[in-house]
């Protein structure tokens, strides 16, 4: 079994962990899914935009996407996935059982601390965690 998690990034001070600064909700859907014996492979959102992989991941038995943004700030880094995204993702990948963790399963805005969008409502998932 296959499982694919997509890091559209958690911008939570305290998930940020130790270098290469992959969150823990990363880490622990890994995890579970690891030992449950499942093989892992893991992408970025800007891995995904820059080789334009949106239509790649139906051949995976689980697709996992993390992501949320509620920290105010400017980003030095990776760009943070966003809702649009998100549905593009579940869209081109109907195949795989379809997870979604963090805040953007719940709720979205384009800048942490500013009023968000309600969003759990808008997408085509099996799960919601």
């Amino acid at each position: 079994m296959r499982c694919v998690v997509i890091d559209g990034y958690v911008d939570e001070p305290a998930v940020l962990g130790v270098p290469p600064y992959i969150s823990t909700y990363v880490r622990y859907i890994a995890g579970l899914f690891v030992n449950k014996g499942f093989e892992i492979d893991y992408y970025t959102i800007d891995q995904v935009r820059a080789n334009d992989m949106w239509h790649a991941f139906s051949g995976y038995d689980v697709l996992a996407i993390i992501g949320g943004v509620t920290v105010p700030g400017r980003y030095v880094g990776g760009t943070p996935a966003t809702p649009d995204e998100v549905k593009k993702l579940l869209s081109l990948n109907k195949k795989p059982y379809r997870i979604i963790v963090g805040a953007i399963g719940r709720a979205f805005t384009n800048k942490g601390g500013s009023k968000a969008k309600f969003t759990k409502d808008e997408f085509e998932v099996e799960e919601i965690v």
